[in-house]
Protein backbone atom coordinates (compact mmCIF):
# COMPACT_ATOMS: atom_id res chain seq x y z
CA UNK A 1 0.00 0.00 0.00
CA UNK A 2 0.99 3.62 -1.21
CA UNK A 3 1.65 5.81 1.74
CA UNK A 4 1.41 9.48 0.86
CA UNK A 5 3.95 12.27 2.77
CA UNK A 6 2.69 15.37 2.79
CA UNK A 7 6.29 17.39 1.86
CA UNK A 8 6.50 20.97 2.57
CA UNK A 9 7.91 23.21 -0.42
CA UNK A 10 11.39 24.25 0.19
CA UNK A 11 11.59 27.74 1.99
CA UNK A 12 8.04 27.23 3.41
CA UNK A 13 8.09 28.09 7.24
CA UNK A 14 6.82 25.78 9.89
CA UNK A 15 3.41 27.60 11.35
CA UNK A 16 5.13 27.62 14.76
CA UNK A 17 8.03 29.50 13.44
CA UNK A 18 5.36 31.89 11.53
CA UNK A 19 3.16 32.52 14.54
CA UNK A 20 6.65 33.44 15.82
CA UNK A 21 7.64 35.77 12.55
CA UNK A 22 4.11 37.73 13.28
CA UNK A 23 4.74 38.22 16.71
CA UNK A 24 7.99 39.72 15.75
CA UNK A 25 6.81 42.10 13.29
CA UNK A 26 4.41 43.40 15.98
CA UNK A 27 5.62 47.29 16.40
CA UNK A 28 5.26 48.30 20.56
CA UNK A 29 1.95 50.10 21.57
CA UNK A 30 1.43 52.40 23.73
CA UNK A 31 -1.40 50.72 25.66
CA UNK A 32 -2.94 47.22 26.09
CA UNK A 33 -6.62 48.03 24.48
CA UNK A 34 -9.90 47.12 26.63
CA UNK A 35 -11.84 46.89 27.98
CA UNK A 36 -11.17 44.06 30.30
CA UNK A 37 -14.64 41.75 31.54
CA UNK A 38 -15.56 38.69 33.53
CA UNK A 39 -18.15 36.72 33.15
CA UNK A 40 -19.58 34.66 35.40
CA UNK A 41 -17.44 31.67 35.56
CA UNK A 42 -15.25 34.08 36.43
CA UNK A 43 -13.09 33.99 33.18
CA UNK A 44 -11.40 37.10 32.16
CA UNK A 45 -12.00 38.20 28.49
CA UNK A 46 -11.59 41.11 26.17
CA UNK A 47 -13.92 42.84 23.73
CA UNK A 48 -11.84 43.53 20.39
CA UNK A 49 -13.04 46.26 17.56
CA UNK A 50 -13.98 43.55 14.86
CA UNK A 51 -14.73 40.50 15.00
CA UNK A 52 -12.43 37.48 14.11
CA UNK A 53 -13.18 34.05 12.28
CA UNK A 54 -12.22 30.98 14.74
CA UNK A 55 -11.54 27.98 12.42
CA UNK A 56 -12.79 24.52 13.68
CA UNK A 57 -9.94 23.14 16.16
CA UNK A 58 -9.35 19.61 16.57
CA UNK A 59 -11.10 18.20 20.44
CA UNK A 60 -7.68 16.30 20.00
CA UNK A 61 -4.84 18.93 20.11
CA UNK A 62 -5.14 22.65 18.61
CA UNK A 63 -2.16 21.95 15.93
CA UNK A 64 -0.36 25.86 14.75
CA UNK A 65 -1.29 25.06 11.02
CA UNK A 66 -4.76 25.98 12.64
CA UNK A 67 -3.68 28.48 14.81
CA UNK A 68 -1.57 31.12 12.40
CA UNK A 69 -4.19 32.66 10.70
CA UNK A 70 -5.78 33.71 14.17
CA UNK A 71 -2.64 35.01 15.13
CA UNK A 72 -2.24 36.84 12.26
CA UNK A 73 -5.92 38.06 12.86
CA UNK A 74 -5.67 38.88 16.57
CA UNK A 75 -2.13 40.81 16.33
CA UNK A 76 -2.97 44.30 15.01
CA UNK A 77 -5.75 44.16 17.42
CA UNK A 78 -3.89 43.00 20.51
CA UNK A 79 -0.78 43.80 19.91
CA UNK A 80 0.14 45.03 23.39
CA UNK A 81 -0.88 42.02 25.01
CA UNK A 82 1.66 39.93 22.58
CA UNK A 83 4.30 42.47 21.76
CA UNK A 84 7.70 41.28 22.72
CA UNK A 85 6.29 37.86 24.01
CA UNK A 86 7.43 34.54 21.97
CA UNK A 87 5.42 31.52 20.91
CA UNK A 88 5.72 28.68 24.33
CA UNK A 89 5.56 25.77 21.54
CA UNK A 90 5.20 23.00 24.58
CA UNK A 91 1.97 24.03 26.36
CA UNK A 92 2.00 24.36 29.56
CA UNK A 93 0.39 22.18 31.68
CA UNK A 94 0.71 19.44 28.47
CA UNK A 95 -2.81 18.72 29.20
CA UNK A 96 -3.76 22.57 27.58
CA UNK A 97 -4.05 21.64 24.22
CA UNK A 98 -6.87 24.27 22.47
CA UNK A 99 -5.14 27.76 23.84
CA UNK A 100 -2.38 29.47 22.36
CA UNK A 101 -0.14 30.39 25.00
CA UNK A 102 3.04 33.23 24.79
CA UNK A 103 5.43 34.28 27.03
CA UNK A 104 7.94 37.48 27.89
CA UNK A 105 10.70 37.11 30.29
CA UNK A 106 10.98 40.23 32.87
CA UNK A 107 13.59 40.23 35.01
CA UNK A 108 14.02 41.42 38.69
CA UNK A 109 16.80 42.26 41.24
CA UNK A 110 16.69 38.58 43.05
CA UNK A 111 14.06 36.99 40.84
CA UNK A 112 13.52 36.77 37.22
CA UNK A 113 9.76 36.58 36.14
CA UNK A 114 7.71 35.08 33.22
CA UNK A 115 4.83 36.68 31.99
CA UNK A 116 2.33 33.77 30.31
CA UNK A 117 -0.56 35.06 28.18
CA UNK A 118 -2.95 32.44 27.41
CA UNK A 119 -5.46 32.51 24.59
CA UNK A 120 -8.22 30.09 25.05
CA UNK A 121 -9.79 29.45 21.50
CA UNK A 122 -11.99 26.47 22.54
CA UNK A 123 -15.83 27.64 21.91
CA UNK A 124 -17.40 27.54 25.04
CA UNK A 125 -20.94 28.63 24.31
CA UNK A 126 -22.49 32.26 24.22
CA UNK A 127 -23.43 35.01 21.65
CA UNK A 128 -20.70 34.20 19.19
CA UNK A 129 -21.75 33.75 15.56
CA UNK A 130 -21.44 30.15 14.97
CA UNK A 131 -20.02 29.23 11.38
CA UNK A 132 -20.16 25.55 11.05
CA UNK A 133 -20.90 23.19 14.30
CA UNK A 134 -19.08 20.90 15.66
CA UNK A 135 -18.99 17.40 15.87
CA UNK A 136 -17.54 14.48 17.63
CA UNK A 137 -13.91 15.72 16.24
CA UNK A 138 -14.03 19.19 16.28
CA UNK A 139 -15.28 22.19 18.18
CA UNK A 140 -17.25 24.98 16.08
CA UNK A 141 -16.36 27.01 13.95
CA UNK A 142 -17.56 30.80 15.06
CA UNK A 143 -17.07 34.59 14.63
CA UNK A 144 -16.33 36.61 18.01
CA UNK A 145 -15.07 39.81 19.49
CA UNK A 146 -14.39 38.51 22.25
CA UNK A 147 -11.17 37.57 23.58
CA UNK A 148 -10.93 35.08 26.70
CA UNK A 149 -7.47 34.96 28.44
CA UNK A 150 -5.40 34.90 31.12
CA UNK A 151 -2.24 36.80 31.96
CA UNK A 152 -0.16 35.63 34.94
CA UNK A 153 3.12 36.98 36.09
CA UNK A 154 5.39 33.90 37.64
CA UNK A 155 7.89 34.38 39.13
CA UNK A 156 11.16 32.53 38.17
CA UNK A 157 14.39 30.76 39.89
CA UNK A 158 17.29 32.81 38.40
CA UNK A 159 20.04 30.58 39.21
CA UNK A 160 18.28 27.38 38.48
CA UNK A 161 16.92 28.68 35.18
CA UNK A 162 20.00 30.00 33.87
CA UNK A 163 22.52 27.19 35.26
CA UNK A 164 19.81 24.44 33.52
CA UNK A 165 19.10 26.47 30.06
CA UNK A 166 15.49 26.31 31.38
CA UNK A 167 12.90 28.86 29.85
CA UNK A 168 9.85 28.04 32.52
CA UNK A 169 11.27 27.20 36.22
CA UNK A 170 8.57 28.16 38.73
CA UNK A 171 9.82 29.39 42.42
CA UNK A 172 8.02 27.33 43.96
CA UNK A 173 6.22 27.73 47.38
CA UNK A 174 5.03 24.56 47.16
CA UNK A 175 6.96 20.77 45.98
CA UNK A 176 3.36 19.27 45.50
CA UNK A 177 0.01 19.96 46.39
CA UNK A 178 -2.22 17.50 48.39
CA UNK A 179 -5.92 16.98 48.53
CA UNK A 180 -7.93 14.36 50.43
CA UNK A 181 -9.86 11.99 48.88
CA UNK A 182 -11.33 8.74 50.13
CA UNK A 183 -9.18 9.06 53.21
CA UNK A 184 -6.38 9.11 51.35
CA UNK A 185 -4.11 12.02 50.32
CA UNK A 186 -3.09 11.87 46.76
CA UNK A 187 -0.49 13.96 45.65
CA UNK A 188 -1.35 15.54 42.11
CA UNK A 189 0.69 16.03 38.85
CA UNK A 190 2.63 19.90 38.58
CA UNK A 191 0.06 22.12 37.17
CA UNK A 192 -3.12 20.93 38.31
CA UNK A 193 -5.60 23.48 39.14
CA UNK A 194 -6.21 21.46 42.95
CA UNK A 195 -7.82 23.93 45.40
CA UNK A 196 -6.44 26.73 43.35
CA UNK A 197 -9.25 29.10 44.55
CA UNK A 198 -8.81 27.71 47.81
CA UNK A 199 -4.87 28.46 48.50
CA UNK A 200 -4.99 31.82 47.10
CA UNK A 201 -7.45 33.15 49.89
CA UNK A 202 -5.88 31.46 52.32
CA UNK A 203 -2.74 33.07 51.20
CA UNK A 204 -4.20 36.63 51.37
CA UNK A 205 -5.23 36.18 55.02
CA UNK A 206 -1.87 35.21 55.70
CA UNK A 207 -0.25 37.94 54.52
CA UNK A 208 -2.28 39.97 56.77
CA UNK A 209 -2.75 43.12 54.20
CA UNK A 210 -6.77 44.49 54.66
CA UNK A 211 -8.23 46.26 52.19
CA UNK A 212 -5.34 45.81 50.51
CA UNK A 213 -7.18 44.79 47.12
CA UNK A 214 -10.20 46.92 45.82
CA UNK A 215 -11.76 43.86 44.47
CA UNK A 216 -13.40 41.44 46.52
CA UNK A 217 -10.83 38.24 45.95
CA UNK A 218 -13.75 36.09 45.69
CA UNK A 219 -14.80 37.91 42.41
CA UNK A 220 -11.66 38.73 40.96
CA UNK A 221 -7.87 37.70 42.60
CA UNK A 222 -4.78 39.97 41.73
CA UNK A 223 -2.71 37.03 42.88
CA UNK A 224 -3.22 33.21 42.07
CA UNK A 225 -2.11 29.79 42.81
CA UNK A 226 -0.55 28.44 39.95
CA UNK A 227 2.60 26.17 38.97
CA UNK A 228 3.29 25.34 42.53
CA UNK A 229 3.70 28.85 42.88
CA UNK A 230 1.63 32.45 43.78
CA UNK A 231 1.45 34.85 40.63
CA UNK A 232 -0.04 38.06 39.93
CA UNK A 233 -2.52 38.94 37.52
CA UNK A 234 -2.07 41.58 34.83
CA UNK A 235 -5.43 42.46 32.89
CA UNK A 236 -3.29 45.20 30.79
CA UNK A 237 -0.51 43.75 30.18
CA UNK A 238 1.46 46.30 28.31
CA UNK A 239 5.50 46.69 28.37
CA UNK A 240 5.30 49.49 31.44
CA UNK A 241 2.36 48.11 33.54
CA UNK A 242 4.84 44.47 33.28
CA UNK A 243 7.59 46.49 34.30
CA UNK A 244 5.88 48.60 36.71
CA UNK A 245 4.24 44.88 38.19
CA UNK A 246 7.26 43.02 38.71
CA UNK A 247 8.93 45.81 40.13
CA UNK A 248 6.31 45.78 43.25
CA UNK A 249 5.62 42.04 42.35
CA UNK A 250 9.15 40.82 43.71
CA UNK A 251 9.54 42.40 47.09
CA UNK A 252 5.32 41.16 47.72
CA UNK A 253 6.47 37.59 46.84
CA UNK A 254 9.15 37.63 48.95
CA UNK A 255 6.88 38.55 52.31
CA UNK A 256 4.56 35.49 50.74
CA UNK A 257 7.22 33.18 49.81
CA UNK A 258 8.71 33.87 53.74
CA UNK A 259 5.16 33.26 55.10
CA UNK A 260 5.65 29.63 53.89
CA UNK A 261 9.35 28.49 53.22
CA UNK A 262 12.92 29.38 55.20
CA UNK A 263 13.83 32.54 53.58
CA UNK A 264 17.16 31.19 53.79
CA UNK A 265 16.03 28.82 51.15
CA UNK A 266 15.93 31.51 48.80
CA UNK A 267 19.26 32.18 46.54
CA UNK A 268 20.72 35.65 47.43
CA UNK A 269 18.06 35.80 50.72
CA UNK A 270 20.92 38.03 51.87
CA UNK A 271 20.30 40.61 50.05
CA UNK A 272 17.11 41.14 50.46
CA UNK A 273 17.21 44.45 52.56
CA UNK A 274 20.29 45.85 50.15
CA UNK A 275 17.96 45.27 46.93
CA UNK A 276 14.96 46.41 48.23
CA UNK A 277 15.78 48.95 51.31
CA UNK A 278 13.10 51.32 51.97
CA UNK A 279 10.61 48.52 51.00
CA UNK A 280 11.74 45.52 53.33
CA UNK A 281 12.79 44.45 56.31
CA UNK A 282 13.60 40.97 58.16
CA UNK A 283 11.85 40.21 61.29
CA UNK A 284 13.03 36.82 62.98
CA UNK A 285 13.08 34.69 59.20
CA UNK A 286 9.93 36.83 57.87
CA UNK A 287 10.20 39.40 55.00
CA UNK A 288 7.79 42.38 56.54
CA UNK A 289 6.82 45.44 54.06
CA UNK A 290 7.78 48.89 55.65
CA UNK A 291 4.92 51.63 55.79
CA UNK A 292 6.36 53.41 52.76
CA UNK A 293 6.21 49.85 50.65
CA UNK A 294 2.44 49.59 52.24
CA UNK A 295 2.12 52.39 50.90
CA UNK A 296 3.07 51.80 47.27
CA UNK A 297 1.39 48.40 47.45
CA UNK A 298 -2.33 50.55 48.08
CA UNK A 299 -1.59 52.99 45.57
CA UNK A 300 -0.90 50.34 42.66
CA UNK A 301 -3.98 48.07 43.00
CA UNK A 302 -6.16 51.40 43.90
CA UNK A 303 -5.34 52.19 40.10
CA UNK A 304 -8.19 49.18 39.53
CA UNK A 305 -11.71 49.23 40.22
CA UNK A 306 -14.93 47.16 39.48
CA UNK A 307 -17.83 48.34 37.34
CA UNK A 308 -21.44 46.77 36.96
CA UNK A 309 -24.12 48.35 35.09
CA UNK A 310 -27.82 47.51 34.49
CA UNK A 311 -26.23 46.37 30.92
CA UNK A 312 -23.47 44.17 32.09
CA UNK A 313 -25.54 42.70 34.93
CA UNK A 314 -27.78 41.39 32.24
CA UNK A 315 -25.00 39.79 30.32
CA UNK A 316 -23.53 38.17 33.45
CA UNK A 317 -20.46 40.00 33.48
CA UNK A 318 -18.50 42.42 35.48
CA UNK A 319 -15.81 45.06 33.79
CA UNK A 320 -12.17 45.86 35.03
CA UNK A 321 -11.36 48.95 35.04
CA UNK A 322 -7.81 50.49 35.19
CA UNK A 323 -6.98 53.97 35.81
CA UNK A 324 -3.26 55.37 35.23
Amino acid sequence: MAVEVAVRPAGMMKPADSIRKVLSEIKEPALAPGPVHINIMKNEFLTIEREVLIPHIPVKELDYGTALPVVQSLAPLIPGHLYGHELMEKRIPASDQHSLQFFKKVPGKLTDFIHLFRIDLKYGGGAEKIVEPGNPGKYPSYYTNHVYFTSRLIPQMQSAANKEGRDFYPLRVFDSTYTESDQYFHSFAMFEDVKAGEMALEMYKRLGFEGLFPISPKLYRFINYDFFTFSLNIPYPDTTELERAADLYEPLFLMIYSRYREIAALPGHERIEKFHEGRLMLEGGVVAATAEFQEELSRFFARFSIHRDDELSLKGWWRIDRAG
